[in-house]
């Protein structure tokens, strides 16, 4: 039996979540659709389903690469796992149940049969597990699923040693949400005797009293004709509209009578009298929004020009909740209530809602909290039902459909070209239509996988700035970094003086210097850097200051990115990354290029030259490995020597003022030398730049090293998105050619 390590522990204690069918292993901070959402996966009796993102080789969780043992290691040791010790293990995840090492690994650490499929696998609207292809996808960007996978079983071969005790998980309990009516001072109250009863109403499901407290507290009291069905349906209506937070009254049982309940009074004008051209206030209101998503889940037939008083400026409260959960009812009895207008057709049938994936996020979670309330009552059928309305409110939640990052739909990510299409596709439809590169490439604040450090040039241009004042708004510029304490130094540096005296990690360690290079008017560069949310956020605010006082790029600028090698040590390693460029370079001067720029064109490569091997020299001293691919080179190694401050230059990329483009490159060269170290990159045949040109635009090349780097799916879908809005560059020799025509 493997043992659990630390690392085990805090993979565990960041991303398990314990759900109805089993477990999930999810990406913190990342949006699913339904079909990736194991909240929503259904029980099956007699198995433990587990969600966690795979490919064919292995597991991932967040930015971890995780083993066949490690997984085993941890669900061997799970609670939820040991808690049923005949139960099947189904790993829901994509295309591991291709390698049969991997399941029969996990099938031997934990003792259990395990089930895996060969394709995607994602969570189908009957809210079971599938496995299959995405033939096509909707203009939206949502997936069409095809059910042609496989399911393939491994058992144990090995006998299996139970660990004596679970580990330790964390605590995830929720409060149920709590209302205005204190149960146990309502009882004192009640007690008191102090209270008038009136009669209000006598209604289909019961008698309605209006109770007055000598204090001033008025309550509405409803004794039900029907005993327990629709008193359970108001009070469990009222609790997952709370949670929602949808506009119901706060309703509880009656201490001393069992059939009866008391809910807050609800002040306000009847619908039934609300002139007609002021009903539309409501129905459109956030309030309506959310009381629509409460009837639409709960499926409440009783909501049709009544049971709701407005309190002007569209405010509003619902009323009577009784019935709620009348999922036998046909679909269009639901389409005739108010405000099922932002979820169905006329015919009932689910449409698209004005629901983001944020707000889905939230709902999913409130709502698969209150299942313990469901359960105490009897009504776990309610609850699964309405569980089979959210997974369709959650498809069809279409509130921020033109994000540039789309929301997971599935437990893998895959190197099919259908995936890698849609997400190009939906990039530039984004930027064809706004034409500004933050809408497809967002600036995330979060940490990527790498912990490699590196360092930013960022130069730029003032174009509109007589070059006479250009000193004098660089001045200004170091200023202002000064004053937003990211920089040490209220002046302008020399050239390469800052180089001179060296780097540190120090967020106050950004600085301006003067540039010699024709058309670059001056350049930031940055402290040693980590991939963390305070240095993207140093980033954005130096790109604002920059931006602020004039500061463009031009077809004359550059931006370098310098990545830290301590650990390559020999020149075998370079020599590996080196093969590694020169197999994508095509690529890397692709994902270089400014999208904004002019034809979309690289700058050109007077100050980063292809990384081209010399005939006949191979270099296997630092010496040679530097003066072979110097200052100017596309990756220039003049900073390599074996030692612990080594580190490499990536200058190909134009200047970009834009935090999501600069973010996605650095994350692409940080993954391109942690690949290449750790064996994950196949190098491949020299792709020189061009070479796509002449052999075809074809996105294959791009796919297959997407699938090697170690980047987390929501970086991949970003460099997607960068290359969807940037070109494949003519070779060295076309573009030399094209100017002296020129």
């Amino acid at each position: 039996m493997p043992e659990l390590t630390d690392a085990h522990r805090e993979i565990v204690r960041r991303s398990r979540v314990e759900v109805d069918a089993g477990l999930w292993y999810r990406e913190p901070g990342r949006h699913v659709l339904p079909t990736a959402d194991m909240r929503l996966l259904r029980p099956t009796e007699g198995v433990v389903d587990v969600g966690i993102q795979a490919d064919r080789e292995g597991f991932l969780v967040g930015d971890r690469r995780l083993s066949a043992r490690d997984v085993g290691a941890m669900l061997a040791h799970d609670p939820k796992v040991l808690a049923d010790p005949d139960a099947k293990i189904r790993l829901i995840a994509c295309d591991v149940g291709q390698n049969h090492a991997v399941l029969q690994e996990i099938a031997d650490i934990t003792g259990r049969q395990v089930v895996a499929a060969d394709k995607y696998v994602y969570i189908g609207a009957d809210r079971l597990p599938h496995t299959g292809g995405v033939p096509e996808y909707l203009p939206d960007g949502r997936p069409v699923f095809r059910e042609d996978g496989t399911w393939h079983h491994a058992r144990p071969e090995r006998p299996h040693e139970q660990p004596a005790v679970p580990m330790e998980v964390p605590e995830r309990a929720r409060e149920l949400p709590r209302g205005p009516i204190d149960e146990a001072e309502l009882k004192a109250r009640l007690e008191l005797g102090r209270h008038r009863i009136s009669f209000l109403a006598h209604g289909q499901h019961g008698v309605v009293q209006l109770v007055r407290f000598h204090d001033g507290l008025v309550l509405v009291r409803k004794l039900h004709n029907y005993g327990q069905v629709t008193l359970l349906k108001d009070l469990l209506a009222s609790l997952v509209g709370r949670a929602i937070g949808a506009p119901v009254p706060h309703i509880v049982r009656d201490p001393f009578n069992r059939e009866a309940v008391y809910m807050q009074f609800v002040d306000g004008t009847p619908a039934e009298q609300i002139p007609a051209m002021e009903l539309y206030r409501y129905f459109y209101s956030e309030a309506g929004v959310k009381l629509g998503a409460l009837d639409a889940l709960v499926s409440n037939t009783d909501r049709r020009h009544a049971n709701w008083h407005g309190h002007g400026e569209g405010r509003l409260t619902a009323l009577d909740l009784s019935r709620s959960f009348s999922f036998a009812e046909d679909r269009a009895e639901f389409a005739q209530n108010d405000f099922s207008r932002h979820y169905t057709d006329v015919e009932g049938e689910w449409i698209d809602n004005p629901l983001t994936r944020a707000q889905m996020e939230s709902m999913v979670d409130e709502i698969t909290a209150l299942r313990p309330a469901f359960k105490d009552a009897r009504r776990l059928h309610w609850y699964e039902s309405m569980l089979d309305n959210l997974y369709h409110l959650s498809w069809h939640a279409m509130g921020d459909a033109a994000g540039a990052v789309a929301p997971v739909h599935h437990f893998g990510y895959t190197d099919a070209p259908t995936v890698f299409d849609a997400i190009r596709d939906q990039a530039q439809a984004i930027f064809q239509t706004r034409w500004r590169v933050a809408d497809v490439l967002p600036l995330l604040f979060d940490s990527g996988g790498s912990r490699r450090a590196f360092g930013l040039e960022l130069e730029y241009s003032l174009p509109r700035v007589p070059p006479e004042r250009h000193a004098a708004v660089n001045e200004a510029i170091a200023r202002a970094l000064h004053e937003a304490g990211l920089s040490r130094d209220r002046r302008v540096l020399d050239h390469h003086v800052g180089h001179e005296r060296g780097y540190g990690e120090d967020a106050t360690g950004w600085w301006v210097e003067t540039e010699r290079t024709d058309g670059v008017a001056g350049e930031v560069v940055s402290p040693i850097l980590r991939d963390t949310p305070e240095s993207w956020r140093n980033l954005a605010r130096v790109v604002e200051i920059i931006r602020a006082h004039g500061g463009e790029v031009s077809m004359s600028v550059g931006g370098h990115i310098h990545v830290g090698t301590p650990d390559y040590r020999t020149v075998v390693n370079y020599l590996k990354l080196l093969d590694t460029v020169r197999g994508n370079q095509d690529i890397l001067f692709r994902l270089a290029q400014n999208p904004l720029a002019e034809e979309g064109l690289h700058r050109g490569f007077n100050h980063c030259v292809p990384n081209v091997p010399k005939p006949g020299l191979r270099p296997y001293y630092f010496g040679a490995l530097s003066e072979a691919n110097g200052a100017t080179a596309a990756v220039n190694m003049t900073e390599v020597r074996g030692k612990v401050g080594d580190h490499v230059e990536f200058r190909m990329f134009d200047g970009t003022l834009e935090p999501g483009v600069i973010q996605a490159q650095v994350r692409l060269v940080l993954a391109l030398a942690d690949g290449t170290l750790a064996g994950h990159l196949d190098a491949g045949p020299p792709e020189p730049v061009g070479h796509h040109r002449d052999h075809g635009d074809d996105s294959e090349s791009f796919r297959r090293l997407l699938d090697g780097l170690p980047l987390r799916e929501i970086d991949k879908e970003q460099l997607i998105s960068l290359y969807a809005i940037t070109h494949w560059q003519p070779s060295v020799l076309d573009r030399y050619k094209s100017r002296s025509d020129g």
